[in-house]
């Protein structure tokens, strides 16, 4: 299940002074929920929040870049 993990970001332009950037992380898998949130009978295992914070420097770089280029539209 962690291979079919995805991310993307979401830049929403409203002008120089507004904007808004929105990270998503997620699977397809539909049966992912219960493996990373638990059950009754099963204890949680957080495979999604592992591999945010396994990755936790290329999110930050990516997050980065995305904000730099988006204040660059803006000011051009």
């Amino acid at each position: 299940m962690r291979d079919t993990i995805y991310s993307e970001v979401r830049i929403k332009s409203r002008g120089l002074l507004s904007s808004s950037i929105q990270g998503i992380v997620g699977t397809p898998k539909e049966y992912a929920i219960y493996v990373h949130e638990g059950t009754s009978r099963m204890q949680a295992r957080p495979f999604i929040l592992d591999n945010i914070i396994d990755e936790k420097d290329t999110t930050l770089d990516f997050i980065a870049q995305s904000i730099g280029a988006e204040i660059r539209k803006e000011c051009v």
